[in-house]
């Protein structure tokens, strides 16, 4: 799974922007990513990028917005980077973990490894999405911004709920060798 956030092609939203021109740049992007994961072979690779999207079009709306967010803008910006960096990562674990055979996991369990990487990565996104809803609460932006802004945040908690129960179940898996 490639890079995060490109950032050369954004668009900046003005401060004068609406939450319609939010609105349409999201769904421009939305249309991206849902192309980008149609042109994705396998069934499972395909259900993780499009998992992972959802973090991703999040962290573009921090990133776009930033301008509406008055001084919580430039700050909203590093955190939305830092989760989107964490993108590649637990898709590539998430990955690994759906690759192993029942076989694989019959004998020798879960993969711990890759598990404790998403746990790690999740309890950290956890932190910054916190930190993520005060910077969008306490912006100057109109209440539909803010109400668009906290709804992407919503989808990417979603999602980082998810990769902790993925990370869960896989680190609670037993195999007849597990005890090796």
């Amino acid at each position: 799974y490639g890079p995060g956030l490109d950032l050369r092609g954004i668009q900046y939203i003005e401060a004068h922007a609406t939450s319609t021109q939010l609105g349409a740049m999201l769904q421009n992007r939305a249309r991206i990513l849902a192309q980008e994961v149609a042109s994705t072979s396998g069934a499972a690779d395909q259900l993780i990028l499009q998992n992972q999207n959802r973090t991703r079009l999040a962290a573009y709306s921090i990133v776009a917005s930033s301008g509406l967010l008055g001084t919580a803008g430039t700050q909203a910006v590093q955190i939305a980077r830092q989760i989107d960096d964490t993108v590649p990562a637990t898709a590539n674990a998430e990955a690994a973990i759906d690759s192993r055979s029942f076989l694989y996991h019959w004998f020798f369990g879960g993969d711990y490894v890759n598990a404790r990487l998403i746990a790690a990565q999740v309890e950290q996104n956890q932190a910054r999405i916190q930190q993520l809803t005060q910077l969008v609460n306490a912006s100057t932006t109109s209440p539909a911004v803010r109400s668009q802004l906290a709804a992407q945040i919503s989808l990417m908690q979603q999602e980082q709920n998810r990769l902790q129960q993925v990370a869960d179940q896989e680190a609670n898996r037993w195999g007849l060798f597990s005890w090796i």
